[in-house]
């Protein structure tokens, strides 16, 4: 243990020759070496309760956001849950507006007293099954998100899909005078859920009428010995690059920033994503401002996604 200050000051006081200064500076040098030690070690001591308060309140700032995730997860299966029962409970309802109005519009049991009635008839049609399509989408991102979408992987012949496809968006494509092609070799067979894969095309094919007012769209099909790759072109007003990583979110909809005539939902692109990347596959998309889109799906041949 060193001398303390009130020791150094006695020796000096009693001491005062110069026989004794090497005896004086030899205590001076001892208590300034404690005092160094005790300096270093109060803040070695310091910088220890300085990490334990920073551990603490790093720790109560990894359990608060360790909370906050928690209680978002928690809400979005909560969401998604509500949304899935929501557009179960609504589909019954809407398909008997579409059946009742389809008998009124056809008039299947006999003419209708005014003209009038029958035009209501077919606007309540079209609309009904707009509506449907809108739920059908919240439906299926529901059991996306949820995981409780499954899929039925079996072999299927994949220009018979594409042709599905295409006749059903032929009439919306004609009403604005635009034509669809298709382009494709002998694709073969691909193992992958037929209802799944139509629906991916259904949905580009959908995209590009909606965002197309002149020229046409093509369907470009090819396969190799692993994989088939499909492609939805079309001559449409196009995306900018900026928006282009948006794409594919769920209920985003960047075109509305070009045009307020835009319907949908915005779920499109963002279940045609899911369900590739389901099958194991790739979504791409390339896009220029007046000039067109190209959205690209590459899946497997042999299935090698999530059942």
């Amino acid at each position: 243990m060193g001398a303390s200050i009130p020791e150094l000051l006695t020796f000096i006081r009693t001491y005062p020759t110069s026989s004794h200064s090497s005896d004086a500076s030899s205590l001076i040098a001892e208590i300034v070496e404690e005092a160094r030690r005790n300096a270093a070690k109060s803040v070695a001591e310091w910088r220890d309760q300085s990490r334990e308060i920073q551990f603490e309140r790093g720790s109560e700032k990894t359990a608060t956001l360790e909370d906050a995730l928690f209680r978002a997860n928690e809400a979005s299966r909560a969401k998604s849950t509500f949304l899935a029962n929501m557009s179960h409970e609504l589909r019954t309802p809407i398909n008997a507006v579409i059946g009742f109005s389809e008998i009124m519009a056809k008039e299947l049991f006999g003419p209708l007293a005014n003209p009038q009635y029958k035009q209501y008839s077919i606007d309540i049609f079209d609309s009904a099954n707009h509506l449907l399509d809108l739920i059908n989408d919240i439906l299926d991102m529901a059991k996306l998100e949820t995981g409780k979408y499954s899929l039925s992987a079996r072999p299927f012949e994949l220009a018979v899909a594409i042709e599905q496809a295409v006749r059903l968006t032929r009439r919306k494509a004609e009403e604005k005078n635009l034509s669809i092609t298709v382009d494709s070799e002998d694709l073969g067979e691909i193992e992958a859920d037929q209802r799944a894969v139509k629906q991916i095309l259904l949905n580009l094919l959908s995209n590009a009428v909606k965002f197309t007012d002149r020229g046409g769209i093509m369907v470009h099909a090819r396969g190799t010995a692993t994989d088939v790759t499909l492609r939805v072109v079309d001559t449409g007003r196009g995306i900018a690059a900026e928006h282009l990583p948006r794409l594919a979110r769920p209920f985003e909809q960047v075109e509305r920033e070009l045009a307020s005539t835009s319907a949908g939902t915005g779920l499109g692109l963002a279940l045609t994503k899911s369900l590739t990347e389901m099958h194991a596959g790739k979504l791409n998309i390339q896009s220029e401002v007046g000039r067109g889109t190209i959205v690209t799906v590459t899946l497997p041949r042999k299935f090698g996604g999530k059942s």
